[in-house]
């Protein structure tokens, strides 16, 4: 009787496997050509661009990075010299230390010379109390503001009340920002006035070497797990990069974008989310479209920011777990958008992409290899479905990113050696054993933390209703 309900199981069950994940690799195939040819384009653009002559203009816009900083006081004075040192010359920094309990404070008090200012803005975006206003001494052109802990979004409500540039950049405390690859960003501003946000190649920093404000990775990967975070970036940006094509991205990674300060103060300020850059992206998306406003989220390949990975699988598990819980925790603030004609193509197509194949990906993934072993120990698993199953699952994942690396050197060369690519592609099929079932595993306590705190969620997602 077990035997026959298994087998019955079986048939249905099979076909759906192999149509989703086959679905999911197909849709990601089209992302990556689209995506190809818009770094190749981008590739051309590089080879003909010169931006000295716009760079000296004085008309030219001003950006103000905006810092949430709590407890780094190991990284915040190399990200805030790093920025000093790019070469463009309309920049401004607003450090927000987010009620610290380390010596962040006492670092930025002493090193940059702060001294007390009155406040000078308003509280347009309600954020927890602001201690203080600080000005640097030896660089006036930065501010630090000393507040009340209230997580990372409050920190950067609480800079965008302080800004005075039109577009700010929000950068976390751990990135580090290339000089030719940030004065690209200009380029898309400038050509487009619908554009009203910009997100750029992120990569892995460590073990990479710091000069200046260049990035050196020669010495690049030394360790498995910083290796298989650079290959998932690099395929999360191909992604990304399809997605621009069609006025699609849906995320835009928190280490690094571009924003325009009067949409987000329109919007309401960033939300009580984990993953707020989501969020606040496909709000973005969201509000456009309701009111049938013109606009363009852009995404450039260029690896302008470089980021500090976790080092540990317990640091890089708690990392994932929290981006998961984040996507769930935004596509539930936005539901409304799930296969809505009144949102056009981003309602009909991309957010539902957003849900069945990057946030129930891990559960159908779980699902099938416990099919997998259920059917293997009752001696009812068909071989070929199992084969099928690994060559659509593993094989076009590792297809996908040697792709993804080569087309990176081919446009950018960040691995100047044999040694790296070799390492790296040797992380890509290494990743698939072992790695890429506990990133499942990871992803999945996502759901757990996002049914544990459904209450707060649904709370949050009404009070964003009544924004607009």
């Amino acid at each position: 009787m077990m035997r026959h309900l298994i087998l019955m199981i079986a048939h249905w069950t099979n076909p759906f496997f192999l149509w989703y994940f086959t679905s999911i690799n197909v849709i990601y195939t089209v992302f990556m050509i689209i995506g190809a040819f818009g770094i190749l384009s981008r590739r051309k653009e590089l080879a003909a661009e010169d931006l000295t002559e716009l760079l000296s203009s004085e008309s030219m816009p001003e950006f103000t990075f905006v810092i949430p900083v709590y407890n780094e006081s190991e990284n915040v004075l190399n990200t805030i010299f790093n920025l000093l040192n790019l070469t463009y010359r309309y920049k401004k920094l607003v450090i927000i230390n987010d009620g610290s309990i380390d010596k962040t404070f006492d670092i930025l008090l002493k090193s940059l010379e702060l001294i007390k200012i009155p406040q000078y803005f308003e509280n347009r975006l309600p954020t927890q109390k602001i201690r203080a206003v600080y000005q640097s001494k030896l660089h006036p052109e930065i501010i630090v503001l000393d507040k009340d802990h209230g997580g990372k979004f409050d920190a950067q409500n609480a800079g965008v009340n302080a800004l005075r540039s039109e577009y700010f950049i929000s950068v976390d405390a751990d990135t580090f920002i290339e000089d030719a690859g940030f004065e690209a960003l200009i380029r898309p501003i400038l050509t487009s006035p619908e554009t009203i946000a910009v997100g750029a190649g992120v990569r892995i920093v460590n073990s990479c070497t710091i000069e200046y404000h260049r990035i050196t990775t020669a010495r690049f990967p030394q360790k498995f797990l910083p290796a298989f975070q650079e290959i998932e970036y690099l395929r999360s940006f191909m992604l990304r990069q399809g997605l621009s094509s069609i006025n699609g991205v849906f995320v835009i990674a928190g280490a690094f974008g571009v924003f325009s300060r009067h949409l987000i103060l329109q919007v309401g300020g960033y939300c009580n989310s984990v993953s707020e850059d989501m969020e606040i992206i496909i709000r973005l998306h969201h509000y456009m479209k309701k009111f049938r406003l013109p606009y363009k989220i852009e995404y450039l390949p260029d690896p302008v920011a470089w980021t500090i990975g976790p080092s540990t699988l317990k640091s890089l598990g708690k990392q994932r777990s929290s981006w998961h819980f984040g996507i769930l925790e935004s596509l539930w603030h936005h539901k409304r958008l799930f296969f809505n004609p009144f949102y056009g193509f981003f309602g009909l197509f991309i957010f539902p992409f957003a849900v069945i194949c990057e946030a129930f990906e891990p559960v159908v993934e779980c699902i099938a290899w416990i099919y997998v072993l259920i059917t293997l120990s009752l001696g009812l698993l068909n071989v070929h479905f199992l084969l099928l199953l690994l060559m659509v699952s593993f094989g076009y994942t590792i297809i996908y990113a040697i792709f993804c690396l080569l087309l990176e050197e081919l446009s950018f060369r960040r691995y100047p050696s044999m040694r790296n690519l070799l390492a790296l592609l040797g992380s890509n099929l290494v990743e698939n054993i072992g790695y890429r079932q506990i990133t499942v595993y990871w992803r999945l306590r996502g759901f757990w933390r996002f049914f544990k705190e459904i209450g707060r969620i649904r709370k949050e997602s009404k009070r964003l209703n009544k924004l607009y």
